[in-house]
Parts: C-alpha cells; structure tokens; sequence
C-alpha cells in the first residue's frame, strides 16, 4: 500500500483511526479515498452541492457505456444499428470473435491466450481446482471466454439471491419464507460443514472459518498487537456508543438465531446507513441483521426517554422521541428496512420473555415457523 502524502479528509480519517485502530483505520482511509462515494463528495463539497454533484457523477457513469438505444439515439436507427453490430462483432471475447480479428491460426492462438489469462483467478478460488458459482471466473468458464455474456450470468444468478426477487417470484408471505431458506441452506454452520465434508474434515473447516471470521480480542491482539488493543479499548471505553445490558441484548439474540442468517452486525462491528438528510449523517443501529434488511433498536429507558417512565411535558421528552421517529421513518424510507424496538425496562424485568417476543417477532414477518 502506498504511503499517503495528505490527508484530505481529516474527519473522516480520524473516525476510522479511532473506530478500528491505527492500522486497520489507515487501510479503510486508503480505501476510502481511492473510491467514490456519496460521503466523499459531501465532505468535499458540503451536503448540497455533493449530493448534485455525486448524482451527475452517477448519471454519466451510467450513460458512458456503449448500447444500442445510445447508438440509435446518436446515428439514426439504421446507422445507429450498423454501428452497434459492428462494435459488438469487434469487442467479443469469443473464439469466432478472436479468428475475425486475426484469422484462424493467429486468432485460436490468442484466444487460448485471452482464456488462460481470463482463468487465472480460479486459483484463488479454490485450491482444489472448485469453481465459486458467485464468481465471474466461475460464469467465464461456462460462457467459453465471453466476458461479456458471462458479466449478464453472474447478474442473473445474484438478481435470483434477493429479497426483492423472491417476493416478485412468490408473493409477500412465499417470498420471505423462501429467501430466509435459501440464506440458511448457505449459512456456515456446524451440522452443514458435517454434512459436506464428514465427522473430522467438517469440524475442522467450521472452527477454522469460525477462528478467521470472529471478531474477538484474541484475534486483534494477535495482529495488532496487545499494545495496540490496549489503546483500542481506552478509546472505545471513551467513545463508546452502547451499554452493557444493550449488548447483552444483542448477543442472546444473535445466539438464539442459531446461524440461520449471515450478515448480522452489532457491538464494535456496528452497520452504517449513510443518510445525510434532514441534519441526519449516519445511523448506526444496535442490531442489524442484512440478510433480512432487519433493524433491532434498543433504547435505553434514560436516553430515548421511555413513556412508561417519564411523561410529555418534561425537559427533552418531547425533543427525543421526535428524534427517535424521524430517525426510523428515515431507516424505513430510504433503505426499506423493519425496525423492532426493544425497551430496557421490559428487558430487565424478563429477558426470556422480550427474547422470544423478538426471535418470534421475526419469524411472523419472515414467514419462518
């Protein structure tokens, strides 16, 4: 990684050294300044004329690729055909495509070439030669080198893995049982890594999956150094944005969902939702479950105010659950997310009770008996 000579986004950077670490805050910065995003435009150019700008930097990005309404739109219908053939039978990536550039012999050969090239990644896959189906190496193999084709493939199979398309496919209540089904037919757990691969093999793949994906104190010490996780914990223990009980929340619920979904974040490994709207920036949720599209909130009975405790006309009630709303109705309206809450009184009284409430909470909207 290159050294960086400025830092351009003092903010930002700052944020992400103070969230995950010296190290591991710088690579996330490179990573953030070599790419584009809405973020990045407004903190360049404020929030008015970012969004404008990033939506024009969208929009050209998005016209910039060669079609055959462009082309009719430019040359005419009949030219603007002409011309859209023309550049395809040029740009294909297939064997007919490489003998028409270059003839039958030079062209098989640089073919061959263009496929060995195109498959190298397959090592990095897989070290037993197994093709990843979520891959684009996997569909350029079974499109015989069409990048092209095989680019429309992998977008077919990943349009076939959403929440959204499973709906389309089988209504509402069908949908959602369906898709939570088919996420936890691909969720890493014990029994399926037995199952795949025997008693011994299958343990050892599931604790050494388990060992590299666990976020835990062990394993930051052993990168970083105990140092450095020393320093970590001062500064989290100083900006730290949830409670205990907050998090004892998160982690029986996360237990009691048993591995049936994949991407769940909480704790230190919060989810942002960039928003930049109405004087809201980033909304960080205490348990967000992607596979779902699923938001659990915990309020805390002090600081979101809990109506069974205090009353309306007192200070900063009215001001905070105003706040509260508009915060979810923003996670609702802008990321079409289901948003669960969670009072710390009920939470106190029986955490048995508010758990299963949760867990059965989630299966009636997911359609999982």
């Amino acid at each position: 990684m290159k050294k960086i000579k400025k830092i351009s986004y003092p903010s930002k950077y700052k944020e992400l050294i103070d969230k995950y670490g010296e190290d591991e805050g710088y690579k996330l910065y490179y990573k953030f300044i070599r790419g584009v995003s809405l973020e990045k435009y407004i903190l360049k150019y404020g929030e008015k004329e970012g969004k404008e700008k990033y939506n024009e930097y969208k929009i050209n990005q998005k016209n910039s690729g060669v079609t055959l309404e462009k082309m009719i739109q430019k040359y005419g219908k009949e030219k603007g055909e002409f011309k859209y053939n023309k550049w395809k039978l040029n740009t294909r990536q297939d064997i007919e495509g490489f003998i028409r550039r270059y003839g039958e012999e030079k062209g098989r050969k640089k073919y061959e070439e263009f496929k060995i090239k195109s498959l190298q990644a397959l090592k990095k896959v897989d070290h037993k030669n197994k093709l990843s189906i979520r891959k684009l190496n996997y569909w350029l193999m079974k499109c015989d080198g069409d990048k092209e084709l095989a680019k429309n493939k992998l977008k077919e199979y990943q349009n076939k893995c959403t929440l959204d398309k499973f709906i389309l496919r089988y209504g509402e209540k069908d949908g959602k049982k369906k898709y939570v089904e088919s996420s936890a037919k691909h969720a890493i757990t014990l029994e399926r890594m037995i199952n795949l691969y025997g008693e011994v093999d299958g343990k050892e793949k599931y604790d050494s999956w388990k060992k590299s994906n666990i976020n835990s104190s062990e394993k930051y010490i052993e990168k970083h150094g105990k140092k450095k996780y020393e320093e970590l914990i001062k500064r989290k223990i100083k900006k730290r944005r949830y409670s205990n009980i907050g998090l004892d929340f998160c982690l029986n619920v996360v237990e009691r969902l048993q591995n049936k979904y994949r991407k769940i974040y909480y704790g230190e490994n919060e989810y942002m939702f960039f928003v930049y709207e109405d004087n809201i920036n980033i909304i960080m949720p205490d348990l967000y479950i992607k596979d779902i599209n699923l938001v659990i909130e915990f309020y805390g009975d002090f600081w979101h105010k809990n109506p069974k405790i205090y009353e309306s006309d007192q200070e900063f009630v009215e001001e905070t659950w105003q706040n509260d709303k508009k915060r979810i109705d923003k996670l609702k309206e802008k990321y079409n997310t289901i948003v669960i809450i969670v009072w710390e009184n009920d939470y106190k009284q029986n955490k048995n009770e508010v758990i299963d409430k949760v867990i059965e909470k989630i299966n009636i909207i997911y359609g999982k008996s």
